[in-house]
């Protein structure tokens, strides 16, 4: 992180799972879910008995560092071993020790993540020490930051019931019909009715927020029986 992470974010940022807002925005993007850094503090955690330590800086002359873990039970950060003090740090270092891990270069390790990532990321240089101390870096081949990804609604394929009942949470829309049409694309008017003849027992002139786990386990496997358009 180039612009740092201010002191009273450290605690969410590293030492909470799921703590993020990145739920119902469709972007594409990579950490959909906010447990990337996190799990990496607990699964040092769960696999040495040992905290993580992190060190920032805004790069306005300060440095904040601590040692930071996670209450299991309670999933709240633990931060211990504070130290401020004045230095031309900017950014954010992360360091953490694994146990029972196997590193290799396969599809799914770490050099094809940092790989890809760097890849995505073509303003930035990522440098990755090995296990064995072989360096690679990634360099930096453009100085232009991509722009943001817009926003894009998801396809009614691609959704879970737990995706529908989430949505159905966080819509604005008043009924399940102005809902499905409003938050998913490829959904018009003739497919709620074309879907609402499949699913007679389901009211579809409801408010959202009511929708049962049954039903929406129902609707999202109707769905799959649906032609859409990719």
């Amino acid at each position: 992180n180039g612009t740092g992470v201010p002191k009273k974010n450290i605690g969410q940022a590293f030492g909470m799972l799921l703590a993020g807002t990145k739920f119902h925005q469709r972007k594409q993007k990579r950490g959909q879910q906010g447990i990337g850094i996190s799990y990496s503090v607990l699964f040092s955690q769960i696999t040495t008995g040992k905290p993580s330590r992190v060190k920032t800086g805004l790069g306005d002359g300060k440095v904040y560092e601590c040692d930071i873990s996670i209450d299991i039970k309670s999933n709240k950060p633990v931060i211990s071993n504070e130290r401020e003090y004045f230095g031309r740090f900017k950014g954010v270092r992360i360091e953490a020790e694994f146990s029972e891990v196997t590193y290799n270069r396969s599809e799914y390790g770490v050099y094809e993540y940092i790989r890809r990532t760097a890849l995505a990321n073509p303003h930035s240089q990522i440098t990755l020490i090995e296990p064995d101390k072989n360096i690679i870096v990634f360099p930096r081949v453009s100085k232009e930051i991509p722009k943001r990804p817009e926003v894009c609604l998801p396809h009614p394929l691609g959704i879970t019931t737990n995706d529908l009942m989430e949505m159905a949470q966080a819509t604005q829309a008043r009924k399940i019909s102005s809902f499905l049409t409003s938050d998913f694309c490829r959904f018009s008017a003739d497919k709620v009715k074309e879907l609402a003849a499949m699913l007679p027992q389901i009211n579809f002139e409801r408010a959202p927020r009511v929708l049962t786990w049954p039903e929406a386990e129902k609707i999202v496997r109707e769905l799959q029986k649906i032609k859409w358009i990719a």
